[in-house]
């Protein structure tokens, strides 16, 4: 694969369909909803899912790349419309457009239960006079007189009592103020975030992954704990305190290894509120107006205007994206305004500027530009464009490069049917900053590496649940074109009940290779948790080899066992396989989270 393809994941067969995911935990109170990555940084996500979905810190997040061991995370902000993910391994990379499986209560998305009706006092029936009850009858209710048949008026408003005020204090308000028509709260005031009791509330979690190589050496294998708080109004300021950070053991493919303690955010944030309309954050933060300009050590203003647009400005040094997160290196200054159509903001468009500084010397000119409009309830579009500017003497660009794009349209026709649209594409941009490219990338792969892919996906419900689903996409790079497909049946009883199976087969085809293969996902809900298996098996034919030298045969298999209990708690186990004909590497991990 060329170095792009590596970089960025991107490849059609790298981004599997929706149901290629393992389900995550639906027992009896947990589902799963699909999200897909709108922006990609290495640790860091964020997803196309927000508050409006009903999703919370803490929900958990699985993302699964082809020939690759599970991705998982788990949620640390959420937005109205979107959510940030922090992954378990701070150095693992999951690519723009992947989709993924979020894990929620089922009880989140029930409507409240509306209390019924007190029911009115039933009239006692008159018993005749010579009847004789069969036991003693409990008091019957007062009944008050009947009105004049001729004339039936309200019952005047009753007046306070004196004595009764007296002896009751509490009820001394006799809501004077109140009129018939206003709302009972007019006269109670809103709390205000400084008059609020200080709050925390957070997580610790602990996790790893042990990998072993075809060749029996371990490769990029971590043991990490660490733990996120959030602090509201805890110095009577209404301000917000957002700490995470963890202590990890990595031992890399490179013979790198070793213990450190990496805080990937500790910042301190003001307003923001629907009392204070600007907002000012300190510290170490993903940045809140473009968060496609990722982590920053410094400072950030923000704005939202009377008619719901906003705007802001950060300035700061920029950690380099990577497992280290060193900074101090590069410096960036940005600006960024978002226009939304009206309260709804179903129509949103947002632009920003960056300019960054590596060692003080002028590095990169970006613009960035996301237009969010969801038509209705069944349309929506999301796209997000990256766009370098370069000078003179910036020798193999043009003076105005698209490094970088996903557009995504996606459209339910109906409750039990649905798809989407993706265009993809992938460049380097010419700059000097340290870690933006794993493995680092040559002056003739920035000059021409580029990757570009169309997809569309659709699925459908039957009557008896069976979901249909398929995925079919092209690419071209520098060296080749493809194309790729996939369809599925997923089953949602097999054999024995609550066993959920899929069954997909997928292929493609490109100027070098061509791949086909099947994979079969089951997932069975357990009173405490969900099992969850996998297995697949690919043919990679290479194109101008021997016919007994052209056949190369993956098979993998992934097995993983979770645990949700009360309290907050939830833990899972996996375990993966991969053989390439001969040659088998392993892994296994774990991951464990208290919500407090």
């Amino acid at each position: 694969m060329n170095l792009l393809g590596v970089w960025a994941c991107l490849p059609v067969l790298s981004t599997p369909a929706s149901s290629d995911f393992p389900p995550a935990q639906q027992g009896p109170s947990v589902e799963t909803i699909d999200v897909r990555v709108m922006i990609s940084s290495p640790g860091t996500l964020v997803v196309d899912r927000g508050s409006v979905d009903f999703v919370r810190v803490g929900d958990v997040v699985v993302f699964e790349l082809k020939n690759k061991s599970p991705r998982r995370g788990r949620v640390t902000k959420v937005d109205e419309r979107s959510s940030t993910v922090k992954l378990e391994d701070p150095a693992a990379v999951v690519p723009s457009g992947a989709r993924g499986k979020l894990e929620m209560p089922k009880e989140r998305r029930a409507p409240p239960k509306k209390e019924p009706p007190p029911e009115a006092p039933k009239k006692p029936e008159a018993k005749p006079a010579d009847s004789k009850p069969a036991a003693v009858p409990a008091p019957a209710p007062p009944v008050a007189p009947k009105p004049d048949a001729k004339k039936v008026e309200a019952p005047p408003e009753p007046k306070p009592d004196a004595k009764s005020a007296q002896d009751h204090s509490e009820w001394s308000n006799t809501d004077k103020a109140w009129t018939k028509g206003m709302p009972l709260l007019t006269e109670l005031p809103p709390v205000r975030p400084e008059q609020r009791t200080p709050t925390v509330s957070g997580s610790l979690f602990s996790s790893a992954q042990y990998v072993r190589a075809a060749s029996g050496e371990p490769s990029s294998s971590f043991v990490r704990a660490g733990g996120s708080l959030t602090a509201e109004n805890l110095f009577g300021d209404g301000a917000t305190l957002h700490v995470e950070g963890d202590v990890h053991y990595r031992n890399e493919v490179d013979g790198d290894h070793g213990v450190e303690l990496l805080p990937y955010e500790l910042s301190y944030t003001w307003g923001g509120t629907r009392f204070d309309p600007a907002r000012l954050e300190v510290g170490r933060f993903l940045q809140y107006g473009m968060p496609e300009f990722g982590v920053l050590d410094g400072v950030e203003y923000a704005r939202r205007l009377s008619d719901g647009s906003s705007f802001g400005a950060s300035m700061g040094f920029m950690p380099e994206p990577d497992d280290d997160f060193e900074s101090f290196a590069d410096f960036q200054v940005a600006a960024w305004y978002r226009w939304v159509l009206d309260d709804s903001e179903r129509l949103a468009l947002r632009g920003g500027f960056e300019q960054t500084f590596h060692h003080g010397s002028a590095d990169r000119d970006l613009f960035v530009a996301d237009l969010r409009w969801a038509m209705d309830a069944d349309l929506d579009f999301h796209g997000t464009t990256w766009i370098d500017l370069y000078g003179s003497g910036d020798a193999g660009k043009p003076a105005l490069e698209l490094t970088q794009a996903l557009l995504v349209l996606t459209r339910r026709f109906d409750e039990s049917s649905g798809g989407d649209v993706t265009y993809r594409h992938q460049a380097f941009p010419l700059i000097d900053r340290d870690g933006e490219f794993t493995p680092p990338a040559t002056l003739e792969e920035i000059e021409d590496d580029h990757l570009d892919e169309l997809a569309a996906s659709a699925y459908h419900y039957t009557d008896g649940h069976l979901r249909l689903h398929g995925e079919a996409g092209a690419w071209y790079d520098e060296d080749e074109t493809g194309g790729s497909a996939d369809a599925g049946l997923e089953f949602p009883e097999v054999l024995i009940h609550d066993l959920r199976a899929d069954f997909t087969a997928f292929g493609s085809r490109g100027q070098f290779s061509t791949l086909f293969g099947g994979r079969v996902t089951c997932s069975l809900p357990a009173d405490d948790g969900r099992w969850d298996l996998s297995y697949e098996y690919a043919n990679h034919r290479l194109h101008g080899f021997s016919s007994n030298l052209n056949d190369l045969i993956q098979q993998r298999l992934w097995l993983s066992r979770s645990f949700h209990w009360g309290g907050g708690w939830s833990f899972s186990l996996d375990a993966q396989a991969t053989w390439w004909d001969t040659d088998v590497s392993w892994s296994a991990g774990w991951f464990v989270q208290k919500t407090f």
